[in-house]
């Protein structure tokens, strides 16, 4: 399962094989869909959530599979990939290969930088955070740190953004009509 510009490791999920891909573009390690499928004993159909728009792009690759029928294309999901897929189809089953597939990936790219988000999960570019983790996925602790970072904490609140547009609708500046004291 290796091309050129890819590195092909098999890891054991318990007594599962799963094929690791590594792209030269970046380090980070890439799992085959395939394999975390019936590792996880999930039907074939689970495997079609990594079309849908809720998996950002940068979750799958196509890397070329190599076997008797001759070359194929394989789907494989980074990291952050596995923990969306798993999220979409089921959260509570998925935890502990979520969790596996985050310290394999540690350890086969410890220098990953912060930013990437094949990697580490991220702000998305609406300034949403990533669905939260349940408790034993692994991920936990990141999100929490992405939920209290300045990037997070310092978005937009849309709240005063609509009242504030509505004022400027009304021409009232955002102010009640009458008095503050009549508020209180």
């Amino acid at each position: 399962m290796t091309n050129s510009d890819e590195t092909s490791t098999d890891l054991l999920f318990g007594d599962k094989p799963i094929a690791s891909i590594t792209f030269e573009d970046g380090g980070v390690p890439y799992f085959s869909l395939l394999d975390l499928q019936e590792a996880l004993g999930w039907p074939t159909s689970s495997t079609d959530l990594v079309n849908t728009p809720s998996l950002p792009a940068h979750c799958k690759r196509i890397a070329l599979e190599y076997g008797p029928e001759g070359v194929t294309d394989a789907i494989v999901l980074s990291p952050t990939g596995v923990f969306y897929w798993t999220n979409l189809y089921d959260a509570g089953k998925g935890q502990q290969i979520t969790a596996w597939v985050k310290r394999q990936a540690r350890q086969l790219c410890p220098n990953a930088r912060p930013d990437n988000p094949a990697m580490f999960l991220q702000i998305d570019s609406d300034r949403r955070l990533p669905p939260v983790p349940l408790k034993f996925s692994g991920w936990r602790g990141e999100w929490n740190d992405l939920r209290y970072s300045d990037a997070y904490l310092r978005r937009p609140n849309v709240v005063s953004e609509i009242r504030a547009r509505q004022a400027a609708r009304r021409g009232g500046g955002g102010l009640p009509d009458r008095p503050r004291s009549a508020m209180i």
